[in-house]
């Protein structure tokens, strides 16, 4: 990744960034990015997120400032709404319940 004209990284999502407690703390991604890019990485990810622990946890953490920079933003979330929904609900139409609040999500971060 060319990160010369990227001002932030923000990560947002689930345990596959915020690995820390499944692997060695020198494995975790969150040790592995801040070791290896040199750019102001936010890293709002948490273990066991789900959709709307994103939109209404991690997003309203990112600084103000950031709105304005070069932002690249990677994302993961949904297999902990589609696996909770599918054990519990015992629906299988529900992903697409699931894939619309993943859709807004990902609109919100768009605008």
């Amino acid at each position: 990744m060319d990160i010369q004209n990227i001002d932030d990284i923000i990560i947002l999502g689930d345990s596959i960034f915020k690995n820390n407690t499944y692997v060695d703390e020198k494995q975790s991604v969150e040790f592995l990015l801040n070791k290896k890019i040199d750019t102001n990485i936010v890293f709002l990810a948490q273990d066991g997120a789900m959709i709307n622990d994103v939109a209404t946890k991690q997003l309203p953490k990112i600084p103000a400032q950031i709105k304005n920079n070069i932002t690249y933003i990677y994302l993961s979330v949904g297999g902990k709404d589609i696996l909770e929904s599918m054990l519990i609900l015992d629906d299988k139409n529900i992903i697409y319940d699931i894939f619309a609040e993943y859709e807004k999500l990902a609109t919100t971060l768009l605008d």
